[in-house]
């Protein structure tokens, strides 16, 4: 069975569906995205949801807010997703987020780190009426991304807690770039056997280091792509492609092609 082809939520993919010419299967929709867009984008495509309203993370202390719950029980009865995609939380306990994530706190070891997000993740999938898939991080030499983005402690998390696998390429090579690591033997190093979403976009190389653009696929991009698609079998590929109208047209057409 092929894979399906979602986007992310954009007003370009928005025009692009008024005028019948986006190729996509579903639309991804954040915490962060109004009822209004949310009803717009539902009014096109069948949804899905990626993350859990801010400051949820996975690694804190006790991070299941009254207030932050409620918001994700409305989240979810609005969008009824397939299943709930949610990135790994960072290695620190308070943070912000600026294009990535600044510590605003000491790194945790990596056994509080374990610790933390497997017994949230187990309390999350207990409470969720859907399934429950982790997405990773792209590391950043901050002190914030130690631990989470090493291929062993993935495996290890997903199999404590057996939970699917949301591969953020571009994060994927961001890391094994930032890391000095090789590329494709990071790529074999991850869960691929538990991947059930794909999402593709962008990096860009800035000062040395590699970070999460969200600009169109470049031949390497396109490369790992079908590195991935040859080792694992996604039920969705998402585009995470949010800007020029034309642009994401000609990658959602080439990504149709390849699925």
């Amino acid at each position: 069975m092929s894979s399906q082809l979602a986007a992310i939520y954009s007003e370009p993919l928005i025009a692009l569906l008024a005028e019948e010419k986006a190729l996509v299967d579903r639309i991804v929709v954040y915490p962060w995205h109004t009822e209004a867009q949310i009803r717009e984008a539902q009014s096109y495509r069948p949804l899905m949801l990626h993350g859990m309203p801010a400051p949820f993370a996975l690694n804190q202390l006790d991070p299941f807010d009254e207030a932050v719950t409620a918001q994700a029980q409305r989240l979810l009865a609005l969008t009824d997703p397939p299943w709930l995609s949610i990135n790994f939380g960072p290695s620190v306990e308070a943070f912000e987020y600026n294009g990535k994530i600044i510590p605003l706190s000491k790194t945790q070891s990596r056994s509080q780190v374990y610790l933390n997000t497997c017994r949230n993740t187990a309390r999350l999938k207990q409470w969720l009426p859907v399934p429950l898939i982790l997405g990773n991080l792209g590391y950043h030499p901050n002190g914030a991304y130690e631990h989470v983005c090493e291929p062993f402690f993935i495996i290890v998390v997903l199999d404590t807690v057996d939970c699917g696998f949301l591969l953020d390429i571009a994060r994927a090579r961001i890391s094994a770039h930032n890391l000095d690591l090789d590329e494709k033997q990071y790529f074999r190093s991850l869960p691929l056997y538990r991947t059930h979403e794909v999402h593709v976009s962008g990096p860009r190389l800035h000062n040395g280091t590699m970070t999460d653009a969200h600009e169109p696929l470049q031949d390497e991009d396109w490369e790992a792509l079908t590195f991935i698609l040859a080792r694992s079998k996604p039920e969705v590929v998402t585009l995470a492609y949010e800007k020029d109208k034309d642009q994401l047209q000609d990658q959602l057409q080439r990504l149709r092609d390849m699925l």
